[in-house]
């Protein structure tokens, strides 16, 4: 969306080999990039050419002829933003790659496309909060597809039965490793009657207001 609306002065930065105040660099490092960047008319003129045919969902295969896969966050609030790549990507192939944080790494996707995620089960030691009855805590080999877990995990670096906040998904197993998908941040509530309003819960809201609107 960006590159949607300020085209023009990215692309005459390329041809003149400039930094343009749209970029919100600072002046130190606008003169430090400005010792070593060059005019490319050649790449701006083609550019251009493909600009000016419109932002459809052929655009990336048009400007990046080579674009291999694509790899972006898919579950939760982040999938509105899946759907508008998709407006520009066209049939490049997505990859959800893996659900982690700084505490570890998670969950890795097994196949290109695929939303769910088989959880990395020699990252960490989980434990799982079921959020219909949070008095609970469940192993792997407990969890119920279909249902909402919070995750808490014990890990190398130190933390010891750490609530990370996120909460999961199960969608199936694969023997016996669950398939997850990230459903919201724990906490992350509106709540104004005291109905406790979760992430999830407004980001359904929001994408049911674009298809009406589309």
């Amino acid at each position: 969306n960006y590159l949607k609306q300020n085209w023009p002065i990215l692309v005459e930065d390329i041809e003149k080999g400039t930094i343009s105040e749209i970029s919100m660099t600072d002046e130190a490092t606008r003169a430090k990039l400005m010792k070593v960047i060059r005019p490319n008319p050649q790449r701006a003129n083609e550019l251009r050419k493909e600009f000016e045919k419109g932002f459809d969902d052929t655009i990336i295969r048009r400007i990046w002829p080579n674009m291999a896969v694509i790899c972006t966050i898919c579950n939760g609030i982040f999938a509105p933003f899946t759907k508008d790549i998709r407006t520009y990507a066209g049939d490049v192939p997505i990859d959800y790659l893996i659900y982690g944080a700084s505490e570890g790494l998670f969950a890795t996707a097994d196949a290109l496309e695929s939303e769910k995620r088989l959880l990395i089960v020699n990252s960490c030691f989980y434990e799982f909060i079921p959020q219909d009855d949070e008095t609970k805590i469940c192993t792997i080999d407990e969890l119920e597809p279909g249902k909402e877990y919070e995750i808490i995990i014990t890990n190398q670096a130190g933390l010891y039965r750490y609530h990370c906040g996120d909460v999961i998904k199960v969608d199936s197993y694969m023997n016996e490793c669950p398939y997850i998908l990230f459903s919201y941040r724990k906490g992350h509530l509106l709540s104004v009657t005291g109905e406790k309003t979760t992430e999830d819960h407004m980001t359904a809201v929001v994408e049911r207001i674009r298809e009406k609107e589309a």
